[in-house]
């Protein structure tokens, strides 16, 4: 029982944590990614991906808001896959690259991508859109 307590506590603690790190500024930024204040979202939120490019793609994050996902290089087979998953590091919360990587099933196993850069799409981009680049 102890045992639960504290990780309830501590997992308390670490959600509180990341969320005052969810208002920092770019300049606490280490990646340098977005420009403005960190996008952050949680990943079981994701309901639609829609591709891009061979690094690139957009997600829909709950019913408005559009985040678009950048990763290093080149990530293999995207463009065909039916479904992605995002793999989180710790916490579901994804407030920086370093939080979260693109899996990408293949025939052959899985495809790891990391994550490079995370950026919120503001209504008129989206509206910009092509309908295929649309989550």
């Amino acid at each position: 029982m102890r045992t639960s307590a504290l990780l309830k506590l501590t997992a308390a603690t670490a959600m509180a944590v990341g969320l005052a790190a969810s208002s920092a500024s770019v300049a606490d930024d280490p990646a340098g990614t977005t420009g403005q204040a960190r996008t952050c979202f949680w990943a079981n939120n994701v309901s639609n991906y829609a591709y891009v490019d061979d690094s690139t793609i957009n997600i829909r994050v709950g019913a408005r808001k559009v985040i678009q996902l950048t990763t290093f290089g080149r990530c293999n087979d995207i463009d065909w896959s039916q479904r992605i998953r995002l793999e989180t590091h710790g916490f579901n919360s994804v407030c920086s690259p370093y939080d979260v990587d693109l899996i990408v099933p293949t025939s052959t196993g899985p495809i790891r991508c990391p994550v490079r850069g995370i950026r919120e799409l503001t209504s008129e981009e989206v509206a910009a859109l092509p309908s295929r680049q649309r989550p």
